[in-house]
């Protein structure tokens, strides 16, 4: 709004709102009355024409004329003023040129031309009083804002090219830019590596090297990270294909033995895990009671403990059940040996826990013998079947041997043939003639003389491997009837000579515990703790998994294979008893299996016979 005092005071007939302004033509400027204020300040010494300046154009929606208080604010389009030339101007210097004005000058005289060139014609409907000339220009000198742009202008102009290195700017804004630049070219720019060399042509080859960055080392073989073999001894040289096995070989071999080497885990790429359960018949039998002994013969099978029971191993069915009372169990158990055939299977020997031994005839399910004095209050731990005969172990050490009758078969009501081991023993089996006994990883075999008056032991001080896990079961294959083949609770299987009792070699199968063995013709069946059953194939080195599955829930107690089945029941059956309480059987010979593997044979192996492996059992 313009100020109503400067209205009185400069022309008092001037109404105080002006009228309104005729936008199609220009507006008629009126007569401006004289003023004691002084005249707006210049930023050139030049004088300046009045009339001249007149002619300067101003929008009509500008402050009015008589209000130079509220200057315009400047936009971008505007052109700077326009500054006219006199015979004073040769005087002083030019100030700079704004970069604005300067890039649209033409390349000769940029300065001569500049001021010379008449502005940009207002838009029409727009006029401008020559007293609106200060109002046009900033509040701060319009020299310090051209330094300004000036200062900027020069650091824009002397930015480095993208490709080239960067270089600090200099903070000497006060140098015209042609000075910067002189000054910058004076630098070389900095030495490549690749001329260093040059200038010292005489200088040998390691300098070179050492201004290049290191390279990296080639990849090694993988062969240069295994650990070199020791180098073998002239008594025992260790062939190159042998795994290393222990230690302390050179040092300790007392007992140790030139074939007991650690070998590889077996070869389980062809494996298959399809149970090898029979088409006809039942598969698994629930105890109903925890228990960890069992025996099987043809088509019975027997769990015993606090109460024994028999199964039919054909249709499941529970044939008798015998309670020995809440203290008194069964720890000891086995199928006495008959003299006919038909007769197999049918009366049981039990071992107590006091000492007692009754012998069980299933067909009446009644107990036909008691021997209150076998082992004189000391726990039969172990009952074993050779030949015609029963021998039985207590936990004292103490074996006797029950020879047969005059009807061929062994007896309790005759007087046993008392012998004495070593006592502590945890694991025993009879392979021929000889017995094997384990005293935690330690073993020992004892045989019975000719004259079979006692048991002399063949081992002096014991069978023991190094790194090796206490024993826990035990197997012979029919197909090797001369080694002995015992599982570890490391997960291990050693292998012992019968001849000789040398340790032929270590398996490591296993990082579980083995808690059961069995041959099964050519294969060996291992249970595990996990519930696992594996089969191996021992004529490939390394050993050949042919089948794995998972038997049972949790721990298996024991693997069994009947070889009676074969001529009572025309299959060989294999049972295992787990600590789910579940008897499970399984078919020894693997028919779905070895009948798949037979029908693939050539024509010409068929031509030549074809023999299962189980079926030598």
């Amino acid at each position: 709004m313009p100020q109503s005092g400067v209205f009185d005071r400069h022309n008092v007939s001037t109404p105080p709102i002006p009228p309104p302004v005729n936008r199609a033509g220009k507006p008629k400027i009126l007569g401006k009355s004289h003023s004691v204020e002084p005249p707006p300040r210049s930023s050139s010494l030049a004088p300046v024409d009045v009339s001249e300046r007149d002619r300067k154009d101003v929008s009509p929606f500008s402050t009015p004329p008589s209000s130079p208080e509220k200057p315009p604010s400047p936009t971008k389009d505007a052109s700077p003023p326009k500054r006219f030339t006199t015979p004073r101007d040769g005087y002083f210097p030019p100030p700079p040129i704004h970069h604005a004005v300067a890039e649209r000058l033409p390349p000769s005289d940029p300065r001569t031309q500049g001021f010379n060139q008449p502005s940009r014609s207002a838009p029409p409907g727009r006029h401008q009083s020559t007293g609106d000339i200060s109002a046009d220009r900033p509040a701060l000198p319009a020299r310090r804002e051209r330094d300004n742009v000036d200062m900027r202008k020069s650091m824009v102009l002397q930015r480095p090219a993208a490709h080239e290195p960067p270089v600090r700017r200099s903070m000497d804004t006060f140098r015209s830019p042609a000075m910067v630049a002189e000054t910058t070219n004076k630098f070389m720019p900095p030495p490549r590596r690749t001329h260093t060399t040059d200038m010292f042509p005489t200088a040998p080859a390691e300098p070179r090297k050492s201004l290049e960055p290191p390279k990296p080392p080639p990849p090694r073989n993988s062969g240069e990270f295994r650990r070199p073999p020791p180098a073998p001894t002239p008594a025992q040289p260790r062939k190159a294909s042998q795994p290393y096995s222990y230690d302390s070989d050179d040092t300790d071999t007392a007992n140790e033995k030139p074939g007991a080497t650690l070998t590889d885990y077996p070869d389980s790429s062809q494996a298959n895990r399809r149970p090898p359960v029979f088409d006809a018949g039942t598969s698994l039998i629930p105890t109903g009671y925890e228990t960890k002994l069992f025996a099987i013969c043809g088509e019975y099978i027997c769990t015993t403990g606090y109460v024994t029971n028999v199964w039919n191993v054909l249709n499941g069915r529970l044939l008798m059940s015998i309670s020995h009372g809440d203290t008194v169990k069964a720890t000891a158990v086995a199928f006495r040996p008959a003299k006919e055939v038909e007769d197999e299977g049918k009366r049981l020997w039990l071992g107590m826990n006091t000492g007692e031994m009754h012998e069980i005839d299933i067909p009446t399910q009644s107990v036909v013998c008691t021997k209150s004095t076998a082992h004189k209050g000391a726990p039969v731990v172990k009952i074993f079947r050779y030949s015609s005969e029963m021998w039985s172990l207590d936990d004292e050490g103490k074996l006797h041997v029950w020879p047969p009758d005059e009807t061929g078969s062994p007896t309790l009501q005759q007087t046993p043939y008392a012998f004495r081991i070593r006592s502590g023993h945890t694991f025993s089996m009879i392979s021929g003639s000889q017995l094997w006994i384990a005293f935690a990883r330690e073993l020992r075999v004892y045989k019975r003389t000719g004259d079979g008056n006692y048991f002399q032991e063949l081992t002096q001080g014991g069978l023991s491997q190094l790194n090796i896990g206490d024993v826990t079961a035990g197997a012979i294959l029919s197909s090797q009837p001369d080694r002995v083949y015992f599982g570890h609770n490391d997960g291990k299987i050693t292998v012992y000579a019968k001849k000789g009792f040398e340790c032929l070699g270590v398996m490591n199968v296993s990082l579980y515990k083995i808690s059961s063995l069995v041959g099964v013709g050519d294969y060996l069946w291992a249970g595990y703790s996990t519930g696992m059953v594996y089969v191996y194939d021992l004529g490939t080195t390394p050993w050949k998994v042919m089948k794995d599955w998972k038997a049972h829930e949790k721990v298996i107690f024991g693997i069994l294979a009947d070889r009676t089945s074969i001529w009572k029941l025309d299959r060989l059956q294999v049972a295992t008893l787990g600590s789910d309480n579940i008897l499970r059987i399984w078919d020894g010979m693997m028919k779905d299996d070895w009948h798949g593997t037979y029908l693939k044979i050539s024509g010409k192996s068929k031509a030549n016979g074809c023999r299962n492996p189980n079926a030598a059992a």
